[in-house]
């Protein structure tokens, strides 16, 4: 299979247009890999007749991509008390691959934590790295690529992650920003317009805007407490930050914490919210200027 073409942008590529059948995706964040995987999956069959609007997020492709349904999307994790890959797994997915996509489709199949694969696994596994079936691409997701058989190794494109952090949506980190403004600028008065604007336009999506929530907070209390660190860039990719002594920015995230608990037990969402942006407004937490 000739190599498939990539948008510089997509991935950290360093520069390369092409990337090959079989890749290796590293770093210690599982989530950002798999979110990785997740957008190459929906780049190579996104049905935008504009290459570089791919992936567009709206079509069928890509819906189904983004709701894990997509029929040629295919991933295996680790079973089992010892927690590997077996051997019966990697053959039930070269049984997939070997059926034919539609064309313009690609088949992408997505092996989690692939260190966790036993010698005779990688080996069963070298078979399709060696003769991929026709418009199939491998993802090998793992923080620890060295465990893997020099063979394998050798066969596919290592990307690098390193220990990047997957940011949250733009819509839901502009959404806490603007709660927060609005807890700041009318106080006690804005938490309960605020709390029944996001509920409802939320609804099954409030675990998005909690972690947006915290991750402006944990972001901002790292910078609070190491400067040094943001001033050297450490803190990469912060959109904008809080102002708050690094107590009140513990106990806000605590509230946060708290409110997550609470939504996963069903409790009334809108109360939580209520609750929450409550708390935020004694804490007195403030939009850092020029957020």
């Amino acid at each position: 299979m000739s190599p498939v073409s990539l948008p510089a942008s997509s991935l950290p590529l360093t520069g390369r247009q092409k990337i090959s059948h079989a890749l290796i995706f590293k770093g210690g964040n599982a989530q950002v890999l798999f979110e990785e995987a997740r957008r190459l999956t929906a780049y190579l069959n996104c049905l935008s007749d504009e290459p570089s609007g791919r992936p567009c997020g709206s079509c069928v492709h890509c819906r189904q991509i983004k709701s894990e349904v997509f029929p040629y999307w295919f991933t295996i994790a680790p079973q089992g008390a010892a927690g590997l890959i077996q051997i019966r797994q990697i053959r039930e997915l070269q049984a997939k691959l070997m059926g034919k996509a539609p064309a313009g489709q690609v088949k992408v199949a997505v092996l989690l934590e692939a260190h966790r694969m036993r010698e005779e696994s990688q080996n069963c596994l070298l078979k399709t790295l060696e003769e991929p079936p026709e418009d199939t691409v491998l993802l090998l997701l793992t923080d620890r690529p060295q465990d893997l058989l020099p063979t394998v190794r050798s066969r596919c494109q290592l990307i690098d992650f390193g220990c990047r952090q997957l940011l949250p949506a733009q819509a839901e980190l502009d959404l806490v920003l603007d709660v927060v403004r609005a807890l700041e600028s009318q106080g006690y008065y804005a938490v309960f317009d605020k709390a029944a604007f996001v509920e409802g336009s939320r609804k099954k999506r409030l675990p998005e805007f909690l972690a947006a929530l915290e991750f402006l907070l944990r972001e901002s209390l790292v910078s609070h407490l190491s400067p040094q660190a943001a001033e050297k860039g450490l803190i990469e990719d912060l959109p904008a930050g809080f102002a708050a002594d690094g107590r009140k920015l513990l106990a806000a995230l605590e509230e946060v914490w708290q409110a997550g608990y609470f939504l996963e037990r069903n409790v009334n969402a809108l109360l939580i919210l209520e609750n929450l942006f409550l708390k935020i407004n004694k804490l007195n937490i403030r939009v850092a200027k020029g957020g």
